[in-house]
This record gives C-alpha cells, sequence and structure tokens, in this order.
C-alpha cells in the first residue's frame, strides 16, 4: 500500500501532491497573541521538506480559551498579516497549508484568561482541574460564531483549508462525549443532541468560506475512559458531520 504515498489526493478544492501530511502541534512560537517570522519559517521547511500537506497549530477562536501563554489569538483580526507570512512562505514550495482552529473549553485556564473557563457542563478536566462554567445558549452562539470568525480570517490569510479541532483539547470532544456532557437541552443527552453545536459550527464555517476552503473535522474515535465516547459513537458522529 505504500505506493500510494506518493499519489496525489483531492481534498475538496485542494489537490495535495502526496499523502504525507504534517499534522498540527503547539511551537510556542507566537508572540502577543500573534503569529510570528518564526512560524513561517518553521512551516517553510517543512513543506521544502517533501510533505504533502501543512497543517498548523490551534488557532483560538475566544478571548475564554487560553490554555497556555503562547497561543495564537485567531479571533484579531491583527493575526492576518502574520498568516499571510506562513501562507506565502508554504506556497512558495508549491504545497497547500490547513489551518486548524480550537477552543479547548475546559482545558482553557482562567490564570492567562481571567475569565471563566467555558465547557458543556461543570466537569472539571482531570488535568487541568479547574471546575468550569456550563455555558449557556447564547454562549454557545458566541463560541459558533467564533469559530466562523477565525475560519474567515484565516481565508483572508491564504489559508486553503480549516481542520476543526474536535478530537482532544477541545469544547466540541466535551460537548461529543457523555462523559463530560451533563446537559438535559438540546446541546446533551442523545448523539444527536451532543453533535449538534458541532453540525452548527460547521455550517458557520462553511457559510463564511464557501467552498473555497478545504474544510475538515477532527474527531476522537475511542476515549478510552469509562462513558466516554466509543468507536461505534465516534463513526456515527462521523455519518451525522458528513450529512451536514
Amino acid at each position: 500500500m505504500y505506493r500510494y504515498l506518493w499519489t496525489p489526493l483531492t481534498l475538496g478544492p485542494v489537490t495535495v501532491r502526496n499523502r504525507i501530511v504534517f499534522s498540527a502541534h503547539l511551537t510556542n512560537y507566537a508572540r502577543d497573541g500573534k503569529p510570528t517570522e518564526q512560524h513561517a519559517a518553521y512551516y517553510g521547511a517543512r513543506a521544502a521538506g517533501g510533505a504533502g500537506l501543512i497543517i498548523t497549530e490551534e488557532h483560538s477562536t475566544h478571548p475564554t480559551d487560553w490554555p497556555y501563554e503562547k497561543l495564537i489569538h485567531g479571533f484579531h483580526r491583527d493575526v492576518i498579516p502574520g498568516y499571510r507570512r506562513i501562507t506565502d512562505e508554504v506556497h512558495r514550495h508549491g504545497v497547500p497549508i490547513f489551518a486548524q482552529i480550537n477552543h479547548n473549553g475546559g482545558q482553557a485556564s482562567s490564570m492567562y484568561s481571567r475569565l471563566p473557563v467555558w465547557a458543556p457542563s461543570p466537569v472539571a478536566d482531570p488535568l487541568f482541574r479547574e471546575v468550569p462554567k456550563a455555558v449557556s445558549h447564547a454562549e454557545i452562539a458566541d463560541i459558533v460564531a467564533g469559530y466562523a470568525l477565525v475560519a474567515e480570517h484565516c481565508a483572508e490569510g491564504g489559508f486553503d483549508g480549516i481542520e476543526l479541532q474536535c478530537s482532544h483539547s477541545s469544547i466540541v470532544r466535551g460537548f461529543l462525549s457523555p462523559a463530560t456532557n451533563k446537559r438535559t437541552d438540546e446541546y446533551g443527552g442523545s448523539l444527536v443532541n451532543r453533535v449538534r453545536i458541532l453540525a452548527e459550527i460547521v455550517a458557520a464555517v462553511r457559510k463564511v468560506v464557501g467552498n473555497r476552503l478545504a474544510l475538515g473535522v477532527r474527531i476522537c474515535g475511542d476515549e478510552f475512559i469509562d462513558g466516554g465516547t466509543t468507536i461505534d459513537e465516534a463513526v456515527e458522529v462521523a455519518k451525522l458531520v458528513e450529512a451536514t
């Protein structure tokens, strides 16, 4: 099967030259919430090295999301010039680049944001251990709008696609998982209800970027915790998102 590694692959409006994907991970290169020249050099070097697709580290969608110091605050317009430097450098090597966007939910930290931590329910994350605030309907609308805003900034910054990070440290993952979503309204309970916020985010992002950009969703296949997401449920989540 390795022969397919070097063949092109079409992802919506984007065609990658091979199937080597440089996946998202934290660099700690951001300064004052903005991407830097280090980002451009780092991602450009990976494109020059032969990757078919580059996916950046996460871009935060809301001021309540600040889990670590050197986070890119994608909700501010002043990130766009830095985005353009990154995308221009990667495109110089003929490689497309996607931006990963995210709200960390219960894995955010009020130590940095000085704001309440938001999550679907007041269930503390075992790593960060801060008890979050269960978001209201108005705050859910703010979350959805934040994803759309950051997607718009990414499009202006020259990115070829968006990856919604919903697999681990993500407020969306918190909604998807029965272990962290204890809501009794239309955003909790059944799988369809737990997927609702993700479906709303996908629709909002698609409305902003249209078909100009590729749009992907990274979900958790199995949390391996009691009461958490299982592979069977993850498959159903994927089907529901695909139908959005």
